[in-house]
């Protein structure tokens, strides 16, 4: 691919100006707790396709809240597959793209570094693509003018001639196309215990059942940490429940 580098910075609109960053992205949250942040996150490559649709499927009304916790326990195991271990929670969604100067290699590294800030060890980059855009810059035309002349003195009066000329520089027109990354990925926190502790409210009596599905609504609650929500379920799980928590 040509390059041009002065263009990069000169066209406005479609490139950067140099300084300016060369990646857009963007977080959306699952999770409201405060999330202590990561040094560091990975990225892999997945599918989200068939754990999608189990998602989607579990929000019909038609399900109970036990079928719709199956579902989108089946919808997560899709997904942990991929990553080859089940203790992983889903927390959020990391999106954008990058302008002329960025390749998919940058983006994805600007999404781990998101990720990591928001409390993610694994993104999982499950949508990529390129936007190619054809552009023509035309450069400024410019003009010089040069003028030539002499001159001589004779007593208290001076003589002389001149000449001038100018040159018109037409602009110059550059054409070509320029590519701009763009990506989705999944952000997962690494949470030791948490696959066990999904089968084990799978397994919980329809009363149990219901106090922890009532229990989840603390991963909305901000004034948490997600250690606390995680203590709460617990609580249920081991049946120590606080009034606060009965349904």
């Amino acid at each position: 691919m040509k390059k041009y580098p002065i263009l990069i910075i000169a066209v406005g609109g479609i490139f950067c100006i140099s300084g300016c960053s060369p990646h857009h992205v963007k977080y959306t949250s699952f999770v409201k707790n405060e999330i202590e942040p990561t040094t560091r996150a990975t990225v892999v490559n997945g599918t989200f396709e068939e754990a999608k649709a189990l998602f989607e499927k579990s929000s019909l009304p038609h399900y109970s809240p036990r079928e719709k916790y199956e579902l989108r326990n089946r919808g997560l195991s899709k997904l942990t597959q991929q990553l080859g271990g089940e203790d992983y929670i889903l927390i959020g969604e990391v999106y954008g793209n990058g302008n002329a100067r960025a390749t998919l290699e940058t983006l994805k590294a600007a999404f781990c570094k998101r990720a990591a800030k928001e409390g993610g060890d694994v993104v999982m980059v499950f949508r990529t693509g390129i936007e190619k855009r054809p552009f023509v810059y035309t450069t400024p035309g410019y003009a010089t003018t040069n003028v030539n002349g002499s001159a001589y003195r004779s007593g208290n009066y001076a003589y002389g001639n001149a000449t001038g000329y100018t040159t018109y520089h037409p602009g110059q027109t550059y054409t070509g196309t320029l590519y701009f990354p763009y990506g989705n990925g999944l952000v997962f926190k690494y949470v030791p215990g948490a696959g066990e502790r999904r089968r084990v409210i799978a397994k919980l009596d329809d009363v149990s059942f219901a106090r922890v599905i009532h229990v989840f609504e603390t991963f909305n609650d901000k004034s948490l940490t997600l250690k606390q929500a995680f203590e709460r379920i617990d609580q249920v799980i081991n049946r120590r429940i606080p009034e606060t928590d009965k349904p």
